[in-house]
């Protein structure tokens, strides 16, 4: 599913997203970084922090679930032709983690649309260390919510 025309400039593209929605709101806390676009994919990374731990020093699974949810938004806002009529807001997140990381470590989410349809998206996000290991994998169903006239 094509995440519009941004991957014919992808330079432009990294940097108005990191520009206009990886220091906005939550995203900032998470100290994202976008790093890849292309027709199908949206790939974002940030650095694991002490303040993203849990008490035992692993990434919290509430940060995980941040920065898949975040990614995939980022990524179905994309595909909306008209930002100003219509929104993507999420219905439904799972996620499955799979090994811990911990402070120092690289976190990366890649979205990928399973489904783009006129009312709901679909995303699975891979999210894999700098080692390129999955650490967790997840699903992110969005609403498509129109503007009020």
């Amino acid at each position: 599913m094509p995440l519009k025309k941004y991957n014919q400039r992808q330079e432009q593209a990294l940097t108005y997203l990191n520009q206009n929605y990886a220091s906005k709101g939550a995203l900032q806390y998470l100290k994202l970084r976008f790093i890849a676009i292309s027709d199908t994919e949206l790939t974002a990374t940030m650095e694991v922090g002490k303040e993203h731990t849990r008490p035992g020093g692993a990434l919290h699974g509430g940060v995980s679930a941040l920065l898949a949810e975040s990614v995939a938004s980022v990524a179905s806002a994309l595909v909306i032709e008209d930002l100003a009529k219509e929104s993507p807001v999420g219905l439904e997140l799972n996620i499955n983690h799979i090994r811990p990381l911990i402070v120092g470590d690289h976190a990366y989410a890649t979205a990928s649309a399973c489904h783009i349809g006129k009312s709901t998206h679909i995303f699975e996000i891979k999210l894999t260390n700098q080692k390129q290991e999955l650490f967790a994998i997840a699903r992110l169903t969005l609403f498509i919510l129109k503007a009020e006239k």
